[in-house]
């Protein structure tokens, strides 16, 4: 299904500045922004269904929007579901690891500048996923609803360098044209070419719970079935970036102080300290092995030692004053003999 208004699926939300204390607002990115029919991207949607999964791959065309069901298996899950992520890979390869992706290599990968991924992917954020752990510092886009930017993608890479797209799955949330979908993303193309992309589910099931006996016992009617998708929790509500040249509410991010430095990399959060948008935003860059400088060492007080100098004795000043005193005495006593006459 070719469609030429891919401006409703593809308004991005970006230009964040990073800055310790102030950020510009945001903007609409120039990746993918046109309803023009030679856009590198191409969009997905569709629904998500609790049947056993089957694999399931299909051609990305460029600037073509197709909608498509997706078996998840998630009527396995007997005490309901977590979550469902989906992960679309340029690669037929089984997935083992995952992790954030590089956005000089998907630019190199999609080779227009006005759609690059550095373009796109303004944002970073963490993705937690069944199989493969919890990813921070994943460079994330929203593609556009009716409602609310609720359709959130990553940019991941697994074990190879492969592209993973991850999305995560939503309830019947408003999609780029009025209609409700699970999930709704947006794909790269290699250099405006048809590229074949395959489908993975990561499902999460929720732990069995213990009934409880309400207060005062009793039976009681209701009746009980296996749970299915839309009588799990609901998924967190995602906060609504700035609106699209909004100039009413000006980003002021605050950054805290930098992380330790893993695998290559340090993070630091940042918070919109006016409210702008509460969406958690990390500031990423590469670092090598800090050591700290020792400090010096410090010495209490009670350990210091100190100099104590010698007390001199008292006798001999005594015994010199001893002397003069005596001297004194011969002396007046030799000038009154000479005075009176008195041989000495």
């Amino acid at each position: 299904m070719r469609l030429f208004n891919l401006i409703f699926l593809f308004i991005l939300l970006s230009g964040i500045g990073f800055a310790q204390a102030t950020s510009e607002g945001g903007n609409v990115s120039g990746a993918n922004a046109s309803a023009e029919a030679d856009s590198v991207w191409y969009g997905t949607c569709g629904q998500v269904y609790p049947d056993p999964e089957v694999p399931l791959s299909f051609v990305a065309v460029p600037s073509e929007v197709e909608c498509m069901p997706v078996n998840t298996s998630s009527e396995t899950c007997d005490d309901g579901i977590e979550y469902i992520n989906l992960l679309f890979s340029n690669s037929s390869t089984t997935i083992t690891s995952l992790s954030r992706g590089n956005l000089s290599a998907l630019d190199v990968f999609i080779n227009r500048t006005s759609e690059s991924a550095s373009n796109t992917f303004v944002f970073s954020t963490s993705f937690e996923t069944n199989n493969y752990g919890t990813i921070t510092g994943v460079p994330t886009t929203y593609t556009n609803s009716q409602i609310a930017s609720v359709f959130r993608m990553g940019y991941l890479q697994d074990q190879d360098g492969n592209i993973v797209i991850i999305t995560r799955v939503v309830e019947d949330e408003v999609g780029f044209n009025a209609s409700s979908f699970d999930f709704q993303l947006m794909l790269p193309t290699m250099n405006m070419t048809n590229t074949t992309y395959y489908v993975t589910v990561d499902l999460d099931c929720s732990e069995p719970t213990t009934p409880t006996q309400p207060p005062g016992g009793g039976g009681g009617g209701g009746g009980s079935g296996i749970p299915v998708y839309n009588q799990t929790k609901p998924e967190p509500e995602v906060p609504t970036p700035p609106a699209v040249n909004d100039t009413s509410c000006v980003i002021e991010l605050y950054c805290q102080e930098w992380g330790p430095c893993e695998d290559g990399y340090r993070y630091q959060t940042c918070i919109d300290l006016n409210n702008c948008s509460t969406i958690e935003v990390y500031r990423v860059e590469e670092c090598g092995e800090i050591v700290p400088d020792e400090p010096e060492p410090i010495i209490p007080e009670d350990i210091i030692p100190i100099r104590v100098e010698p007390e001199l004795p008292c006798w001999p000043l005594a015994l010199i004053i001893l002397v003069i005193l005596i001297l004194l005495i011969i002396y007046r006593r030799r000038k009154d003999k000479k005075r009176k006459g008195i041989p000495q």
